[in-house]
């Protein structure tokens, strides 16, 4: 059949690949055929087995260096314009297994640096050393070659480069000179330099470079390099330029803006219209494109506050998404300080981990004492048990939240039977609701992801009671700022919680820390 060595080796992979599965924990023919049917909807492909041997007569594709020790019939030596790599030399500091290091000297009185000497030497050694690999990996691939040997590289304009590899050019020399070899930035400049002298080249490469009739002469005259360059070998040189190798020998003319100008002001053009639409063109949906899929509750809370200009400094250095900020060591932790919002995460986690049910027989008596020791032990247990740092245990202000305890709503709290806290949600919102009054408009089946964390609910008569912790500084008769600034925040938890639990909300409430306040939305 067509192809019929293809096609055995395709079910003998087949075969190997259903051995496989059969090893796994998914056995069985059904389990097989549905896996090679979700690998085919996913647009997956496992490929064609390989039949093609060593010895097959087919084209390759391989490095120099796993060209080594192999012949074949022809071949190319491509890419002969890529410059070397000596990105080992441009490092601030040169290391050599010989010669040790070379650094570069800094004055950092006048802000300045300039390498060494031992540094240009390092760097005269590495570029020796990187040339001879260079020039020896030029030979295995030269050496490859039975019958025909084709070499491509591209240079950046032909009469440079022509005068370039002639400007070597000395009578009576058997060789290129030391210092054509060492400034090669590319084996077309070791190779043009080389076949430039030879003398069924030189008419081709002094047409184009700077030797001229004095190198003309010498090669002509001297004896020595007529031995050298007058040998047999057929070679041929062929110079492309890009345009004609493309297909594409002349430019198209350049545009004139006037001409532009007056294809759109021609009334009545037929083309008039059409350049128009579409250098007018703007996106239906501009502003879904500049909309989040997914945003928090509190970037939400500051998006919305940018628009008030009583936080418009506060929102200018914090910014709608915070920059990822890498976290020092403990060591320097604990020599500067917790930040304000370092304590408050520490508050808020002792406030999740602390168990309400050794705190409500001591929370309604006369002595608070007791209620105080009490939260002191569970934070000295949550320290022990390495939750939290000694330095973070230390910062908790243990009288705060006993004086929350012993507060309304915290006795409220604790007489309730079911008491959530720190509940992450995700809740689908209409992307019109949440920025269409600030992106511009939205479309109405654009939907938004909208993601928190609601500190504490607890259930009471069968309705929920949501409770949100803050440990901010606010000024006397701030409770109001306080109402305005998180109303957002808390509209969007108590949405989350209804929609989450099915019940009715019976009550919002922010409780101040600094403060003991209670804000009632």
């Amino acid at each position: 059949l067509p192809g019929g060595i293809q096609r055995q080796a395709n079910l003998r992979v087949l075969y190997e690949r259903a051995r496989r599965y059969e090893e796994t924990s998914y056995k069985g023919l059904f389990n097989f055929i549905s896996f090679i049917n979700r690998f085919k909807e996913s647009s997956g492909d496992m490929g064609s087995a390989r039949i093609l041997g060593e010895s097959e007569n087919v084209v390759r594709i391989m490095s120099i260096h796993k060209s080594k020790g192999l012949e074949f019939p022809v071949v190319i030596l491509a890419g002969c314009g890529k410059r070397f790599n000596m990105q080992d030399m441009s490092r601030k500091i040169l290391v050599h297994q010989d010669l040790g290091f070379g650094p570069e000297y800094i004055d950092p009185v006048n802000r300045v640096h300039w390498p060494t000497a031992p540094k240009q030497a390092l760097s005269r050694k590495i570029r020796m050393e990187t040339l001879s690999e260079e020039m020896r990996l030029l030979y295995v691939a030269f050496t490859r070659a039975r019958e025909k040997l084709i070499v491509t590289g591209t240079v950046n304009g032909v009469d440079k480069a022509f005068e370039a590899w002639g400007r070597g050019l000395k009578a009576g020399e058997d060789r290129v000179p030391a210092y054509r070899v060492y400034g090669g930035r590319c084996y077309m400049d070791w190779l043009g330099a080389a076949l430039a002298g030879h003398i069924s080249l030189s008419g081709a490469v002094r047409a184009e470079s700077g030797a001229g009739d004095e190198a003309r002469s010498a090669l002509e005259l001297t004896a020595a390099c007529r031995e050298l360059y007058c040998d047999s070998v057929p070679w041929e040189l062929r110079v492309w330029e890009k345009g004609k190798l493309s297909g594409k020998a002349e430019a198209a003319p350049d545009w004139d803006y006037h001409q532009l100008e007056d294809l759109l002001t021609l009334k009545g053009g037929a083309f008039r219209e059409q350049v128009k639409s579409r250098l007018e063109w703007e996106y239906s949906h501009s502003a879904a494109s500049r909309m989040p899929s997914k945003v928090s509750v509190t970037e939400l809370k500051r998006l919305f506050q940018s628009q008030n200009e009583e936080y418009a400094e506060e929102l200018q250095a914090l910014g709608l998404y915070d920059e990822p900020v890498v976290k020092k060591p403990a060591f320097l932790e604990e020599e500067r300080g917790l930040s304000p919002a370092e304590k408050g995460s520490a508050l808020h986690f002792v406030m999740q981990k602390l168990d309400l049910q050794r705190l409500k027989p001591l929370a309604g008596k006369k002595s608070l004492n007791g209620l105080e020791e009490e939260i002191k032990r569970q934070i000295e247990e949550v320290a022990a048990d390495e939750l939290l740092t000694r330095q973070q245990a230390d910062s908790v202000q243990v009288e705060k939240i006993r004086k929350f305890f012993c507060s309304p709503l915290g006795l409220r709290l604790l007489s309730s039977e079911t008491v959530k806290r720190e509940t992450p949600f995700n809740m689908e919102v209409k992307g019109n609701e949440v920025f269409g009054g600030i992106e511009g408009k939205v479309p109405e089946d654009e939907t938004v992801l909208v993601q928190g964390i609601i500190d504490c609910y607890f259930e009471e008569e069968g309705e929920l009671v949501l409770l949100d912790y803050k440990t901010d500084f606010v000024p006397a008769g701030g409770s109001e700022t306080i109402r305005e600034r998180y109303r957002l925040q808390m509209t969007y938890y108590a949405q989350a919680l209804s929609l989450l639990e099915k019940k009715r909300i019976r009550g919002s409430y922010i409780y101040l820390f600094h403060t003991g306040e209670v804000v009632e939305f």
